[in-house]
């Protein structure tokens, strides 16, 4: 888990897979890197995230080509009071 500072949460295909490939949803518009570089996103889905005590339900978009896990998005810690400094602590 990283947080990069992207707008949306995103987990690899394979996350996906291993959480039992949650039935997806059409995702509207393209998504591109810190780079420029396009990003391969499959769909997304609406899940419960939680880190710590804080749980938010939000949609989560899964990615092909992700160099990571999971990338906790601005529209998780924008819901969340304190999330920075509980990732810190991760």
């Amino acid at each position: 888990m990283k947080n990069t500072g992207s707008v949306k949460t995103l987990i690899s295909q394979n996350i996906w897979r291993k959480l039992g490939c949650k039935e997806l949803k059409k995702t509207k518009g393209s998504f591109t890197t810190a780079n420029g570089q396009p990003l391969n996103v499959i769909e997304s889905y609406t899940a419960s995230l939680r880190i710590g005590t804080n749980e938010v339900k939000l949609d989560v978009f899964v990615a092909v080509d992700l160099q990571h896990d999971c990338l906790i998005g601005l529209d998780y810690m924008g819901k969340v009071q304190g999330t920075r400094d509980k990732l810190k602590e991760i």
